[in-house]
Formats: structure tokens, sequence, C-alpha cells
């Protein structure tokens, strides 16, 4: 029997699903879990938004989101589906969040 490793979930910016098992990104680091996507989707609670029919994202770890990926506090880039998002966000929050960016560019 291999070891067992033990996750803290608070240090958890994201999670992929892949295959029967998921992936989770800590800061720099993916480590594989012998979990399936749908369990850890119940598991994780409320923290966690599905974004992408392979992907979910902790909420706090947002730093902003364009029109084709979220990109995470840590620098990772998560792509997202504008209807899984929308569950989360209203469409004005999004249009500000893209506004935001452009002005952003546009400062530069």
């Amino acid at each position: 029997m291999g070891s067992i490793r033990f996750i803290d979930l608070n240090k958890v910016e994201a999670a992929e699903a892949n295959r029967h098992n998921t992936i989770v990104f800590i800061q720099d680091a993916e480590i594989n879990l012998r979990i399936a996507w749908k369990d850890f989707l119940e598991k994780s609670g409320e923290s966690f938004i599905r974004v992408h029919r392979s992907y979910a994202v902790k909420k706090r770890s947002i730093k902003t989101i364009d029109s084709k990926n979220i990109l995470l506090t840590s620098g990772r880039k998560i792509p997202y589906v504008k209807k899984y998002l929308n569950d989360f966000l209203d469409e004005d929050y999004i249009e500000k969040i893209k506004y935001n960016k452009n002005a952003e560019k546009t400062a530069d």
C-alpha cells in the first residue's frame, strides 16, 4: 500500500478533472489525487466554483477575468466557459472586470 497524503483545501487554488482522478493546484505545485471529479466538487464545498467542464477555482484565488481565462493570484491561468461563470457572477460584474482590464492596458 502506498502512502496517504492529506491536502489542506485552504491552500488549493484550483482543480482539474483528469480521467478518474483530480489534479489540484497549490501555488507552483500540481498534485494528482485519486478522487473522482464529482466527489472533489462535493467535498470542496462553496469555496470552489466550477468554471469549466474540467476546472474549478477557489473564489478568493481569482485575481482577474478576461475573455478566455481566469488569472489566479499565483499567476496560473484557468480557462472558463461563460455559462459556468454566470452561476457565480452576474453579467454586469463580468463586464466591469473586462472594462477594468482594458483600462489597465490603455494606461500602460
